[in-house]
């Protein structure tokens, strides 16, 4: 008769890992709704860190050893948009540095997920308990971060430090049939959910009159929006839109009135715990600069007429009319106006329109060119030398004078060497002419008429001045 070797069942005690919490040390909050950053910083962007999110490592099969595994994770959300960001990490415990992204090993404790357009660094560490010799109790450790991002043009550096728990709890193996032991009553129960919070980058926003203003809010305490959010409201109704976002993010967009202050009130309420955070913003209307242009027209001149309509995401337009007529319109940039003689005498209006309502208009009078002038008389040997002066252009070209001398009788000759065209601000050109007198007495009273190419015209009488 054969013998078999007895067959020996050992049950070994196993160490059950029951919960694996990655937990931030507690911060006293300024208030239940306006819990503080992790981190001010003189960049105004802000760092704050939602609760991590406790995952269980399982044991259930006591001779084999097999395991289902979690990874801990870590958010990190921050307040503003940020470019070409790097992330380096340090795990320390003690004081002693037990890994850095600077040195990886081949399986890394810590990996991180960046989403920018949630704002937001998703920490994983998936803890190898089984190659650790963790006593049971409480584990503290530290994690160190350094992120290096761009904020408009400048480079940045930021330094978190984040303080982390791992609670480790030893329970023996449970043999076939036997019912499983419970958890001590000092497992820590699941993680509440986090205050809720909305953040707003710009509590203060200066708009045109009727300007259109947007802005992105952070909720701060959701994953999702559209899923966790029960209701959305805005005070006063209809004064603002908010529009879901992905991720934790909402739109607000609003439209401000033609002058004054807006204040706009958001409020959110969660689904889970209806748990509600508000915000308030206030829009404040600033006075539109004036319009680059002269207070005046003159014909035959080309004017550049800048609305000064140049404000981002609004919907601009000027219109210039001759009360009757559209001469010229643009989308906020400068109009190009050019009056003939034949306008002297109206007046041109400038239009300005944000967002389709009506700002303002400004009148704009064509003159005409003011009549000749008769700058000096003088004796000049036996004749009497006059000098004019006359203004603006005819056809485009300077606008010169002709002297007439109506009494006494004598001859009037252009002197052209001393002719000279001067550039004026207001009316273009300046025309400076000589003219002598000949055969007329310096004692005699003289009469003469000064007439321009356009037909204006100066008389003038009296005496010529003694030498």
């Amino acid at each position: 008769m054969s013998r078999h070797p007895k067959r020996v069942e050992l049950y070994f005690v196993l160490y059950l890992v029951a919960l694996l919490l990655l937990l931030f040390e507690p911060h006293a909050p300024e208030s239940q709704t306006q819990p503080p950053p992790l981190l001010p910083s003189e960049t105004a962007v802000e760092f704050f860190p939602d609760p991590s999110e406790p995952r269980c490592i399982v044991a259930d099969s006591a001779g084999h050893r097999v395991l289902q595994v979690y990874d801990s994770v870590i958010s990190l959300r921050y307040s503003r948009p940020l470019q070409h960001v790097t992330v380096s990490l340090q795990l320390d415990s003690a004081g002693s540095l037990l890994w850095s992204s600077e040195q990886p090993r081949l399986q890394a404790p810590i990996t991180v997920e960046h989403t920018p357009e949630e704002r937001r660094f998703q920490l994983r560490w998936r803890f190898r308990w089984w190659d650790t010799e963790l006593s049971p109790g409480v584990h503290e450790y530290r994690l160190r971060m350094r992120i290096d991002y761009t904020l408009g043009t400048v480079r940045h550096v930021e330094r978190l430090s984040l303080p982390l728990r791992v609670s480790l709890f030893l329970l023996p193996a449970v043999e076939p049939g036997q019912p499983p032991a419970s958890l001590p009553p000092s497992v820590p129960a699941a993680s509440p959910l986090p205050p809720l919070r909305l953040f707003v980058p710009d509590t203060l926003l200066e708009v045109p009159p009727f300007g259109q203003w947007s802005l992105e809010l952070t909720v701060f305490g959701v994953e999702d929006v559209r899923r966790e959010l029960d209701s959305i409201f805005v005070q006063p109704a209809g004064a603002a839109w908010v529009k879901p976002q992905n991720g934790s993010t909402l739109l607000v967009q609003g439209r401000a009135p033609q002058e004054g202050t807006q204040r706009v009130r958001v409020t959110v309420i969660r689904h889970a715990d209806r748990q509600t955070a508000a915000a308030t913003l206030t829009a404040v209307v600033q006075p539109l600069p004036r319009p680059d242009v002269p207070e005046e027209l003159y014909p035959e001149r080309e004017y550049r007429l800048d609305p000064r309509l140049r404000f981002s995401g609004q919907e601009t337009r000027a219109e210039l009319t001759d009360g009757q007529r559209l001469l010229a319109s643009s989308p906020g940039t400068p109009l190009v106006v050019r009056p003939t003689l034949s306008d002297t005498g109206k007046v041109l209006v400038l239009r300005r329109f944000l967002n389709d309502q009506l700002l303002d208009e400004l009148r704009l009078p064509i003159r005409d060119f003011p009549a000749p002038e008769l700058l000096s008389l003088r004796p000049e040997g036996t004749a009497v030398k006059v000098r004019t002066r006359c203004f603006g252009t005819v056809g485009g070209s300077p606008n010169e004078c002709r002297c007439e001398l109506l009494s006494p009788a004598g001859k009037v000759r252009e002197l052209r060497g001393d002719l000279r065209r001067i550039l004026h601000e207001r009316y273009g050109f300046v025309i400076e002419q000589s003219f002598l007198l000949e055969g007329v007495s310096p004692s005699a009273p003289v009469t003469l008429l000064l007439r321009d190419r356009a037909g204006r015209q100066l008389r003038w009488s009296g005496h010529v001045p003694p030498r």
